[in-house]
């Protein structure tokens, strides 16, 4: 048998003094079992008590991780390995839709085409927090070719604001490799570059590109056959590299 002695106010919780030792629960577990003062419990009942306390520890730290953002039900998981009401936990998440893989992925959804993120990227993303293979493909749906173009042609006219002084070549190289990176498909992304060629070509200060070039090897000392090699290779035409050498 367990007499309640004493109940003390705490910062945090409360300690409970009983005639076989102290305890200190939160007033969760007080409200639940009305523990006030001379009550007294059996073995199996404290017992009980004592369970409940530390199942609704676990839930406290649950409700904490996914005070910041919402997580996954996978990582939810992981975050209570070693606990022994896992299982209970997640359940009773799932029954108050604090954890909700859906409503997860409709928003990574909505947060990768905010962000300009490709399908690839939303797709790899989410597998790693093994959501359901059909959950996902249910958004890639959303994410048609239309959406790809109009996101990728946005990033082009960003990037060719920041990168004026590169020529075609090397721009689109680099811009290739970023888009790549972002999760977006080579196929959309070559044919939205092809389709924007023009457009980009007016932007791009491709002859002060060159002959930033052509300075930097300069200074570096290599001849004049080699540097019309190395700006052969970074995609300058050889009539432009000729004009600029000769001057």
């Amino acid at each position: 048998m367990y007499t309640i002695l004493a109940v003390k106010k705490l910062a945090s919780n409360y300690l409970i003094i009983t005639n076989r030792g102290e305890y200190k629960f939160n007033e969760d577990v007080l409200v639940k079992f009305i523990i006030v003062k001379n009550r007294e419990f059996s073995d199996l009942e404290f017992e009980e008590i004592l369970n409940f306390k530390d199942e609704n520890n676990y839930y406290n730290k649950a409700l904490n991780y996914l005070r910041y953002h919402d997580r996954t039900i996978s990582e939810m998981v992981t975050y209570l390995k070693g606990c022994s009401y896992k299982d209970k936990i997640v359940d009773k998440l799932l029954e108050n839709n604090l954890l909700n893989d859906e409503r997860y992925t409709k928003n990574y959804f909505d947060y990768c085409v905010n962000n300009f993120k490709g399908p690839n990227l939303f797709k790899q993303d989410l597998i790693k927090k093994e959501i359901d293979h059909f959950l996902i493909e249910d958004f890639l749906i959303e994410y048609t070719k239309e959406l790809e173009v109009e996101l990728i042609e946005k990033i082009i006219l960003k990037e060719v604001e920041k990168e004026k002084k590169l020529n075609f070549y090397k721009f689109t190289n680099s811009l290739k490799n970023k888009l790549m990176r972002k999760g977006f498909n080579i196929s959309t992304v070559d044919e939205t570059i092809k389709k924007k060629q023009s457009e980009i070509k007016n932007c791009l200060l491709e002859e002060d590109a060159l002959v930033l070039e052509i300075e930097k090897m300069h200074h570096k000392n290599i001849p004049k056959d080699k540097i019309t090699k190395k700006l052969l290779t970074k995609g300058y035409k050889y009539s432009e590299i000729k004009e600029k050498l000769a001057e």
